[in-house]
């Protein structure tokens, strides 16, 4: 197919002389000018301008190594699919959103490749809403976050049966900018994520905000609070992850609401002395996150060893998660 050599189109990008491509290819020059003269005619277009020197990609020649990675990608993950589909005992796939995959993912996977090394896992960052479409649909085998009634009854009309335990409870907060003096100077030393500063409602109205746009979990929370609470913003910014949210704030474009569950990212990028921390008053300051799975799944030892892995071994290590242990949780039927 046309992306079988690719990686001497590459070669030719990255080198931008043929005769260095070659050698980092272990072929002639001569082959590999043949391979692309071939290539070019059967494209019925100039994919590098020759005509000096160090060549280049044209613009057809960027999109069709553009393409052409797109479908190499795509033809992997079919590879992979087809597999778990003739092997499912020998796959496990994990949906988990964005930030909580940032952080958890690398422990987690390091862990479950050890124990279990026969074992092909693969794991899927998205929005809640598309984590259970995905679910419902058979391609995920457990589901990790926090999941709302609002998300669970967008998928309701599936007829997939399913579980859940609670695994923690995670923190909410507003965060933002210092620069706008949300926080009274003397009390500024004092405020942090575990002790944020309690504030009137009102010095929000006509603030710009910062917020996940609807696929997330998160949208519903933070309408419901603003309305609650009767705050207007002045202008939102749609997102659709926390993390790039996060970067918005520290450079000041508005207010966001947040779970605790982005703070370790905020440690290692951020200087947490630039920004305030703040609740609205009887807000309610936590939310859930859970483990999901298929009632009938043939996985459950996965199903298990994840979520006791994610309990024993990860979540210790994250300061803004109160961990629920195992033997005080039940496992809802959804």
């Amino acid at each position: 197919m046309l992306y079988e050599k690719l990686d001497y189109v590459i070669a030719i990008a990255e080198e931008a002389n043929l005769t260095r491509a070659a050698k980092r290819l272990y072929i002639s020059q001569p082959t590999l000018t043949m391979y692309l003269n071939r290539l070019e005619e059967s494209l019925g277009v100039t994919l590098f301008d020759r005509r000096k020197n160090p060549i280049r990609l044209t613009e057809a020649g960027a999109y069709y190594i553009k393409k052409m990675k797109e479908i190499s990608d795509s033809e992997q993950a079919l590879r992979n699919e087809i597999r778990s589909v003739e092997h499912p005992l020998e796959s496990f796939s994990i949906g988990i959103g964005r930030v909580r995959g940032h952080n958890w993912l690398p422990p987690l996977l390091r862990t479950l490749i050890n124990r279990y090394p026969h074992v092909n896992f693969r794991a899927v960052q998205d929005s809640e809403k598309n984590l259970l479409n995905q679910f419902h649909a058979l391609n995920l085998d457990i589901l990790i976050g926090s999941f709302s009634d609002a998300v669970l009854q967008s998928g309701a009309s599936k007829k997939l049966q399913m579980k859940r335990r609670i695994l923690c409870k995670e923190g909410m907060l507003f965060i933002a900018h210092k620069d706008y003096k949300l926080v009274p100077e003397n009390l500024r030393n004092t405020v942090t994520p575990k002790s944020p500063y309690i504030i009137d409602p009102e010095r929000l109205n006509g603030l710009p905000f910062i917020a996940s746009s609807v696929t997330t979990g998160m949208s519903s929370t933070f309408d419901m609070v603003l309305n609650l609470h009767h705050i207007t913003p002045g202008r939102i910014l749609y997102i659709d992850n926390q993390s790039t949210g996060l970067s918005l704030v520290a450079e000041g474009l508005g207010i966001q609401l947040i779970s605790t569950a982005i703070l370790s990212t905020l440690e290692k990028h951020y200087s947490p002395t630039d920004l305030d921390y703040m609740l609205l008053p009887n807000m309610t300051a936590t939310r859930s996150s859970y483990v999901l799975w298929a009632a009938e799944t043939e996985k459950y030892q996965l199903v298990q060893s994840t979520d006791r892995i994610l309990r024993d071994e990860i979540l210790i290590h994250m300061p803004f998660n109160e961990i629920i242990p195992e033997e005080q949780t039940l496992i809802e039927d959804l």
